[in-house]
């Protein structure tokens, strides 16, 4: 049942919908778009040139600019990508990223409130030059869609991605890239060859993505017990992590992290690099790990220490009940209502 309601006509953009997917920015436009459906009354209307009180744009291309000329009452962005993030992700970034500095911070100041992912996005604008009055709303998802398929729909998937039933298997799902740490993730499952590691995504971005070369020869080189899904559809992402016991991400770098909050849901104990972004946003909800060797010792504790494992996992379904749908659209609502007085 639909718990807010509003008169706005709003404008939800964003450029991947028709050109690259499989990356936590469309994921985010995806569930913002099914949280307004599920829980709000607005007149929503999606990439539309209709004018409407309200553009609300996630990604920060020229497609974004153009559409916030048809805004009544305000032009709002989320905060999705840092010059930061580009480094490790995107062909050669280093050496644009100055050109890339300029043009985010023309893009953000062009919205009349941007909406940062996390404190720490929120500090990169300001040191980036960015003036536009800022508030920090989450990444959510919604809480139904991570619920336990049933056992065959599981079983095919093992068949289908490779992955054995009789072993424990850590989970971390991504774009594959350089700052994803790749290299530490076959490490550690090349030190571990009785658990299986299996990867959820691949490099939607192909040769645009930095060092593609050499991520695809790490993927085709993995030992036997690590898996890469490639590029899936979110469905079948979603129901993949329930294939796991642990999920853990080793990169280096993230603006939010959307994905440990997907493997939150599904009940997964979580271990994270020990990083800035995540001491805000996921506070205690986690284990931290700065090496191969420190993962090893968490993975190896979480699977011997049956106490420790029912913590963590209960932690995890606290940490994504933080982050629903249902309790982060309101967030957006009082946002909204701002701009109609």
């Amino acid at each position: 049942m639909k718990n807010v309601a509003s008169a706005i006509r709003l404008n939800i953009v964003s450029e991947s919908e028709f050109t690259v997917k499989g990356h936590g920015v469309h994921t985010a436009y995806v569930e913002h778009v099914a949280a307004i459906k599920k829980y709000t009354d607005y007149d929503l209307i999606i990439n539309s040139d209709q004018i409407s009180n309200i553009v609300h744009a996630h990604t920060v291309g020229p497609y974004s600019l153009r559409k916030f000329r048809l805004a009544k009452n305000a032009k709002i962005i989320n905060a999705h990508v840092t010059p930061g993030s580009f480094i490790g992700s995107l062909r050669y970034a280093k050496l644009w990223a100055p050109i890339a500095r300029v043009y985010l911070r023309y893009v953000y100041n062009q919205a009349d409130h941007v909406v940062c992912v996390s404190p720490t996005v929120k500090q990169e604008l300001l040191a980036l030059g960015v003036k536009r009055p800022m508030s920090v709303i989450p990444n959510m998802i919604e809480l139904s869609n991570f619920k336990r398929p049933p056992e065959n729909q599981l079983d095919a998937l093992r068949q289908q991605f490779n992955v054995p039933q009789d072993r424990a298997v850590i989970v971390s799902a991504g774009q594959v890239q350089p700052r994803k740490a790749i290299g530490d993730f076959i490490s550690v499952a090349q030190q571990m060859p009785d658990h299986h590691f299996l990867w959820i995504g691949g490099i939607p971005f192909g040769k645009l993505g930095e060092k593609t070369k050499d991520m695809e020869h790490l993927m085709k080189n993995a030992p036997d017990n690590v898996t890469f899904t490639g590029v899936v559809e979110l469905a079948i992402a979603r129901q993949l992590y329930h294939l796991g016991n642990i999920f853990w991400l080793p990169s280096y770098q993230e603006t939010f992290g959307l994905v440990v909050i997907e493997a939150a849901a599904c009940g997964l104990p979580i271990i994270l690099r020990d990083i800035a972004v995540y001491e805000d946003i996921f506070t205690n909800a986690y284990l931290k790990t700065s090496t191969p060797e420190s993962c090893i010792r968490q993975i190896q504790q979480l699977l011997t220490k049956k106490s420790i494992y029912k913590r963590q996992q209960q932690k995890s379904i606290s940490l994504a009940d933080n982050y629903s749908s249902q309790r982060l659209i309101q967030n957006y609502s009082s946002l909204y209502r701002t701009f109609l007085k």
